[in-house]
């Protein structure tokens, strides 16, 4: 008997619990229902709205230059080391140029004994009626003393290029050769030098970003090395052709950096983004995003007409990530819903 009392009281606890999980169930049910039949409304509010565009990119430097000689030879003076300020046409290093000294005296001397030369065939034939052989003569000397001329002129290159001066001023940032009296070839001794002063920001931007830029469009730079620091800029220059080596057209925007107190804690090579106002409406209305629906390209809102909540066909304007701008058929503190009935 107490089994059979214990079987049934097993069985009808079974039951309780089946018949709260189906009562919770639709519980829930209803009020998912609810909840989805619920309807959002807000209000068209009246103020700025501004379209920003954002673009990555590094900080580098409008003036750098890497410098190597055009030949091998024996490294005889370097003036210079990594971290200095140099100043523009200071000599940076030289190679031994007792060879090219020499060679430029020899040419010299060449050039002299065909001056001679020159001017004795003259001589010679100053009294002769001018033949076609002593035409020739005369020609053939003519030109062996341009060529000795030509010989003393590349001579004279060979030995200035022998010494390298930078053509900007800025600070060494690299010697890859800086004690003199080894041998080197034009790879093995460069002088990297970079003017901190022309530092700025280059960014890439696609086709479709690069036609809302322009020079002298303002904008704000953050980098990552100093988040909590805003660094202001403006564009430069945006580049007329696409940049190689990229995926699609990717065009270079450089900007410069308009913040002089923060210039020299920066680095070639920081990262960060820049971001651009390239468009703005000022005293505008506008409406949350999700409150405006799009038939294909057609915009329309939905509003309370003759107590019924029906469409209602706009116009926008600028669109940011949670505002769009309403540029016709509302007011402000006309009220919008999200869907209807």
């Amino acid at each position: 008997m107490k089994n059979v009392n214990k079987l049934f009281w097993s069985k009808k606890n079974i039951l309780i619990v089946i018949i709260v999980i189906t009562a919770t169930f639709f519980f829930v049910q209803k009020n998912l229902s609810q909840a989805s039949d619920k309807i959002e409304t807000t209000k068209v509010k009246q103020g700025d709205i501004q379209e920003e565009l954002i673009l990555s990119g590094e900080i580098d430097a409008g003036e750098k230059v890497t410098l190597r000689f055009q030949t091998s030879g024996r490294l005889s003076y370097v003036g210079v080391k990594t971290g200095q300020w140099v100043n523009r046409g200071q000599v940076i290093a030289s190679l031994d140029r007792r060879e090219l000294q020499k060679k430029l005296k020899k040419e010299l001397n060449t050039f002299v004994n065909e001056r001679y030369d020159f001017d004795q065939t003259k001589d010679d034939n100053k009294d002769k009626a001018l033949t076609d052989a002593i035409r020739r003569t005369l020609d053939k000397s003519q030109n062996d003393l341009n060529n000795a001329i030509i010989d003393v002129e590349l001579q004279k290159i060979a030995l200035d290029f022998a010494t390298l001066i930078t053509p900007i001023s800025g600070t060494v940032t690299n010697v890859t050769s800086p004690i003199a009296g080894v041998n080197i070839t034009p790879s093995q001794a460069e002088f990297e030098i970079i003017n901190p002063n022309s530092l700025l920001f280059v960014a890439t931007a696609d086709q479709t970003e690069v036609t809302k830029l322009s020079d002298g469009l303002f904008s704000d730079i953050s980098l990552d090395s100093y988040p909590d620091e805003s660094l202001a800029g403006s564009v430069k220059r945006v580049s007329f052709t696409p940049k190689t080596g990229e995926t699609g057209a990717v065009y270079e925007i450089e900007v410069a950096i308009d913040s002089p107190r923060l210039i020299k804690k920066l680095r070639l090579g920081m990262t960060g983004d820049i971001s651009f106002i390239t468009r703005k409406s000022e005293n505008t209305f506008y409406l949350p995003i999700e409150f405006v629906k799009f038939t294909g390209s057609k915009p329309f809102v939905y509003v309370r007409q003759n107590n019924k909540i029906v469409k209602k066909t706009v116009t926008t304007g600028i669109e940011t990530e949670d505002k769009i701008e309403i540029t016709s058929k509302l007011k402000k503190g006309d009220i919008v819903y999200d869907k209807a009935r």
